[in-house]
């Protein structure tokens, strides 16, 4: 499980919101073949199954759940992140953020220099908790 793509977390987080190959392509702007094969590799790089077909869509095995669950806070915060900072545009203003190491480190990374491209007088800081202190 190298670094693993954004992209993929994201296609993966929006086919388990719509429990929807269609639905989830649709909103992404992406074909239902380009989303089954992005699925695919995510399946082959954590070397686990995700979803199952069932005749109204797609469900979760309990392996694509547990990912879900872990990653659904960070896709939604990473959404709302460009709304939220617009405010501090031209403000010399902080921000921190608080995730597991695994969401700070595959999500954030990614995330910290295309916000700080955009509002380049922000302060950044981002804490990690252990998995036992967010639930």
């Amino acid at each position: 499980m190298n670094n693993i793509s954004l992209e993929l977390y994201k296609i993966f987080y929006e086919v388990g919101k719509e429990k929807n190959i269609t639905k989830a392509a649709n909103n992404l702007y992406i074909s239902q073949p380009a989303i089954t094969q992005q699925i695919k590799k995510l399946e082959t790089e954590i070397g686990f199954t995700l979803f199952y077909r069932t005749k109204y869509g797609v469900e979760f095995t309990k392996e694509g759940e547990e990912l879900f669950n872990n990653i659904s806070n960070s896709i939604i915060s990473l959404e709302c992140a460009p709304n939220s900072l617009s405010k501090f545009k031209e403000e010399n203003t902080a921000v921190s953020f608080a995730g597991s190491f695994g969401s700070v480190r595959l999500i954030l990374t990614d995330a910290i220099p295309i916000i700080l491209k955009k509002y380049p007088n922000l302060n950044i800081s981002a804490d990690m908790i252990s998995n036992e202190d967010i639930i």
